[in-house]
Formats: C-alpha cells, structure tokens, sequence
C-alpha cells in the first residue's frame, strides 16, 4: 500500500505556525515534502519571513548536503514513482546499504536511507548555498543547516569550517565575502563525491522532480 501526499494549505500552515510563535521563541518545522510543489513552498517561506519580521520566532534554512524528497513511515524500497507505472532499479539492495534508485529516465541515482523513522529517498545533488550566505544572512535567518547524512565526518567537519569561514567574512564585510567566496566553493567541489554533483536545490531553478 503506498501511502498518498496530501498538502495543508498555505493558510493552515502558516496559522499554526502563529499562534505557536505567540507561546514559544523558536519554531521548528520538519516537513520531509516541503518541496514537493515550488509554488507552495516559496509562498509559505514569504510569509514566514514576514511573520519574522513581526516576532521573535527563529528561522533554520538548510544550505548543504542532501534534501529529502520522499518520507513514508514504511518500507517503500522500489514504490517511489510507482504512481508512473514504472518499476525502477535498486542498486545494492541485497547489502542494505550504499543504495540507489535508477532513474534511467533522468540519468539519476536517488539515494536511499532507511531507518526506524521509514524511508527516507534523497535528491541526486547536493545543496550549496555558500556563494549566495549573502542573501540569506540579509533576510535574517537566524541558523543555517548543514546536512550530513550519507557523509563521512571528515567531509561534514571541512564543509561545516568553510561555511564557517563565509559567514565570518560577511560578518566583517561584503566584499571580503566576495573575494572568497569562488575559492570556498572551489575547495567544496574538490571533495565532493563524484556522483554527488552540487546545485542550488529549489532556490533558484523551476526543476520538479
């Protein structure tokens, strides 16, 4: 049995999120298919900047590593796209690890993570935001996040020290942001897995998965 997506509205969302913000200082939202429908989620981050800026409620955006696509509660290896009446490749899972779903379609391989919590399927790319911290420091997020599942520590402490390096040099000003910016990025690319090519998640492209 494959369990359906149904989105709350715009509306409902961002009510509960205020008469949270009026009990509480910080708000976490966890919403595994937040980007599932771009149109939806630009417009609940619109109003959750604007709630921001009328309340002391604090903001987390993600800004590297993996975003999670599809969430179930249960064991759904080989469901995703079902819905396409199209069975897709499993790589690795008789090991139970290292695994992938193969969309030849799309030439892409989403990672797949289970655990006690379900079934956790990932984007083909990693999230980077460190050339565009600017924007965001600006909009008054309060706490970036840096994803490292499927990561080893080694890539999660060097990442994590970059992007820390960026959020200095901003600090101090614009342009020493600028003029390390490419660089910090650079060394970014040097180590990233080779099937792990880096974008900018749903930011700034139309792209639906």
């Amino acid at each position: 049995m494959i369990e359906v997506y149904r989105e709350r509205s715009v509306e409902n969302v961002i009510e509960e999120i205020q008469q949270i913000s009026e009990k509480y200082k910080s708000v976490m939202m966890i919403d595994d298919n937040f980007l599932v429908n771009k149109k939806r989620s630009i417009k609940i981050m619109d109003e959750i900047i604007e709630i921001k800026e009328n309340a002391e409620v604090a903001i987390e955006v993600q800004i590297h590593g993996m975003t999670c696509m599809f969430q179930s509660k249960r064991s759904l290896l080989g469901n995703y796209f079902l819905y396409q009446d199209k069975a897709m490749e499993i790589d690795n899972r008789s090991d139970q690890k290292n695994m992938f779903l193969h969309d030849k379609e799309r030439h892409n391989k989403y990672p797949i993570y289970e655990d006690a919590n379900g079934t956790h399927i990932f984007s083909p790319n990693d999230m980077c935001l460190i050339e565009e911290l600017g924007e965001l420091i600006d909009a008054g997020i309060d706490s970036f996040k840096i994803d490292g599942v499927l990561q080893e520590a080694t890539y999660v402490t060097k990442v994590t020290n970059l992007y820390r390096q960026a959020i200095d040099a901003y600090s101090e000003s614009s342009a020493a942001y600028d003029e390390i910016k490419s660089d910090l990025l650079a060394e970014i690319e040097e180590m990233q897995p080779e099937l792990r090519p880096l974008d900018t998640g749903f930011f700034f492209k139309e792209t639906v998965y």
